[in-house]
């Protein structure tokens, strides 16, 4: 058994319990809460003190480490240690580097004995202690525990153990009692049932880090790997079902222009223009613009049987869909098929011609009646 006392030395005390490597820390940058969770597993208690505790911290959870009470109350109330992961790191790298492998470590506040409806101050080499349940308590200088104490409102019995009353504050002076025995002696006894938190729990148990954090997630893992799996499968359906459908527009369009007398470098543009087209539609569908949208609908259809025609530029706003089209001879087709919308509306502006001697025109087309 070992100590790490307050002024930081590291001293070897006697047992002979036969519990392992245990070693005894200061409580002093250690917290002790009682947290209330949702339910009696000890798997929901790890998983969630951090964040039932968050709001008591001063840093960031993810600076603390969690250890857990063996039991909870009937309420599912549970005592739980917090102790800066930095500094249970320092005191296990100290130890390591003194060739101890602990199987223990336990806050010196648990060697203060109490009994049942206790409160217990231990005043002993200029440091206190204060233990205010099984899993409850602070430690630290005199006049910072006693200021607590004082503004604490406690139910039961309070007793004051000190090794130089004069030190303490005069209304726990005349009631304080001499040390049973020092408290180095006392973390030498046998522990009562429930009194002590281990702070090796979770990541720092002496078992597999990675076996502990498995185990705990291992439920959540499985449906997690039953949902990826049957997202990989519906995203290889998809993806085949539009490659298909890819393929046939491609074939379709080929046949198409060739009946249209389009040659290869016509085609070429076609193709450009139609992906282009395309990306503007996504483009509309991502924006949720649910008018334009429906516009392009309306249009694609036309715009794919005019076969002549060429679409050099789409732009759109909430309102409207703008083309900018040229084709050889007239826009007959295409506005026969713009005055077949129901629901919208177009205006007709000519633009110069180009040097290729195709006519060319803007089309504004709205929502609305014709």
């Amino acid at each position: 058994m070992w100590r790490i006392r307050a002024e930081g030395d590291l001293a070897r005390l006697e047992d002979g319990q036969g519990r392992g490597v245990v070693v005894w820390v200061p409580t002093t940058d250690i917290t002790f809460h009682r947290a209330q969770f949702p339910s009696a597993s000890r798997t929901v208690w790890r998983q969630t003190a951090a964040f039932a505790l968050e709001e008591f911290l001063i840093g960031g959870v993810e600076e603390y480490h969690f250890a857990l009470a063996d039991q909870g109350d009937s309420e599912n109330r549970v005592g739980v240690a917090v102790a800066p992961m930095a500094l249970l790191d320092d005191w296990l790298d100290r130890l390591e580097g003194e060739g101890v492998k602990v199987d223990t470590v336990w806050p010196d506040l648990f060697a203060v004995p109490r009994a049942a409806g206790e409160h217990v101050l231990w005043h002993e080499g200029g440091r206190c202690w204060l233990r205010t349940g099984k899993a409850e308590g602070l430690a630290g200088g005199v006049d910072w525990v006693c200021g607590v104490l004082s503004a604490l409102e406690m139910e039961g019995v309070l007793k004051v153990y000190s090794d130089s009353p004069e030190d303490l504050p005069d209304d726990l002076r005349g009631c304080a009692e001499a040390l049973p025995a020092p408290l180095e002696e006392l973390m030498c006894e046998p522990p009562e049932a429930g009194e002590r938190i281990n702070l090796l729990q979770g990541e720092y148990a002496p078992e597999s880090a990675a076996k502990v954090w498995l185990a705990s997630w291992k439920r959540a893992s499985m449906v997690a790997g039953l949902f990826l799996a049957l997202y990989m499968g519906y995203t290889a359906v998809e993806s085949d079902r539009l490659r298909e459908q890819t393929t046939a527009l491609q074939k379709e369009t080929v046949v198409l222009l060739g009946r249209a007398g389009f040659d290869q470098a016509a085609r070429t543009n076609m193709r450009a223009q139609v992906g282009r087209y395309l990306e503007q539609l996504r483009g509309a569908e991502q924006r949720q613009s649910a008018g334009v949208w429906s516009l392009m609908l309306g249009i694609e259809p036309l715009l794919s049987s005019c076969q002549a025609c060429v679409v050099e530029s789409i732009d759109y706003d909430n309102e409207q869909v703008a083309l900018v089209v040229s084709a050889t001879g007239d826009f007959r087709q295409l506005e026969e098929g713009l005055q077949g919308l129901s629901a919208a509306r177009y205006e007709r502006n000519d633009l110069p011609a180009g040097d290729d001697d195709r006519v060319r025109a803007r089309f504004r087309i709205r929502e609305g009646g014709k």
